[in-house]
């Protein structure tokens, strides 16, 4: 049986409880997107968006990869958010 962490499913929770972190999660979901092709969607100041960015990754719902000086964000679990919004949305 294996073991539930807790400590890091709170962790991924707290990381996207914020809008603009759970859209960021949400626009990932249709595939790689790189920084500037992010905050089309958010309309942000870069070093916001860098910010959410940083929660998002250190908590373990994305990962990264440099190509050049462009950075590709994508979500390191794909399925992470397949029912869990649109259950939400139901309320």
């Amino acid at each position: 049986m294996n073991k539930i962490n807790y400590d890091k499913q709170s962790e991924i929770f707290k990381a996207l409880g914020h809008p603009t972190r759970l859209l960021l999660a949400h626009k990932l979901k249709a595939g790689e997107k790189y920084v500037c092709e992010l905050n089309e969607f958010v309309n942000i100041e870069q070093p916001t968006l860098s910010r959410h960015l940083k929660i998002l990754k250190d908590s373990g719902v994305l990962k990264s990869r440099k190509v050049g000086m462009q950075v590709f964000y994508s979500l390191k679990i794909p399925c992470l958010l397949d029912n869990i919004l649109e259950c939400i949305n139901d309320l």
